[in-house]
């Protein structure tokens, strides 16, 4: 009997198993990085912070989150 993968995304470029569908928000609580700091890509769009409760991450899918950094 042939093993059953798990659910998958590509997240910053590598491979990352998660629990199934999820919306971004669920996504970014397990990624324990602060939700106010970052943006989010899911496959080449950009998802406003607004959209991120309604916008559910599926397998296959290639996800962003980009850290804001602070300078001058």
């Amino acid at each position: 009997m042939a093993k059953q993968a798990r659910p998958g995304i590509t997240l910053n470029g590598k491979p990352h198993e998660f629990a199934g569908e999820q919306t971004i928000v669920e996504l970014i609580d397990t990624l324990s990085v602060k939700a106010n700091q970052v943006a989010v890509a899911v496959n080449g769009e950009v998802v406003t912070r607004r959209q991120w409760p309604e916008t559910r991450v599926r397998d296959g899918d290639v996800v962003e989150v980009v850290r804001a950094v602070g300078g001058g």
